[in-house]
């Protein structure tokens, strides 16, 4: 409805892309609940479950994600401001997509007895330390026209999520702050980051160069 307010006070091609970024939360969030929420009690729990997680960490992401998260979601949010969207608008859009993250750091929460606080601040290291943000980002960014290439970007984007989730899962349950975790786990963790840097630092990622990526993360969750 707020985006439906700036007709004719914002260009159509801004509008239709704030319209894409709600689209595509949707999208990928229907897809996350179908794969992963229980739904045995019904709809209305679920929804006031992820919620209330929703609502406690949605602005709280600037101080709790990786540099260059918060760089982008500040780039986004002027982008749009500039283009004439409202300012408490605009900071929504731009932190949709990372706020898509909050059901993976909620079951992470539940998965290890831990707060939303907790697994929030472990999930967003885990992604920095392994580089994961970026894997996804160029992984979006992946051209496929073959229908087979497009479910195994799926599944390997899968993968990938389930991974960080099982990492993220074991450095809660250590109860180890995260750079205890990384000393104790030494040899493991650098061999897994130096792979991963390896792959974000090619030119292009592929399907199959985000595949590898997601086994690796997965060999170190089974460690």
């Amino acid at each position: 409805e707020a985006i439906d307010e700036l007709d004719a006070k914002i260009s159509g091609e801004t509008q239709l892309e704030l319209y894409r970024i709600v689209q595509d939360r949707v999208v990928s969030q229907s897809i996350w609940f179908a794969r992963y929420a229980d739904f045995s009690k019904g709809i209305a729990p679920v929804v006031a479950d992820y919620k209330k997680a929703v609502d406690a960490l949605m602005p709280k992401l600037e101080k709790i994600v990786p540099d260059f998260l918060r760089e982008r979601m500040d780039a986004d949010c002027e982008r749009y401001k500039s283009a004439g969207v409202p300012e408490k608008l605009a900071r929504t859009l731009a932190r949709l997509p990372i706020a898509g993250l909050i059901p993976d750091i909620l079951w992470s929460a539940k998965a290890s007895g831990k707060t939303t606080d907790a697994a929030a601040k472990t999930f967003f290291s885990i992604t920095e330390i392994f580089r994961i943000g970026r894997m996804v980002q160029a992984a979006q960014e992946i051209s496929v026209n073959d229908y087979y290439d497009g479910l195994a970007l799926d599944r390997a984007l899968q993968s990938l999520h389930r991974a960080r989730r099982d990492i993220v899962v074991d450095v809660l349950k250590s109860k180890a702050p995260i750079d205890q975790w990384m000393t104790a786990n030494e040899k493991s963790v650098s061999r897994t980051r130096d792979q991963m840097s390896g792959i974000v630092e090619t030119d292009r990622v592929s399907v199959s160069r985000l595949t590898v990526a997601a086994n690796i993360l997965a060999d170190l969750a089974r460690e």
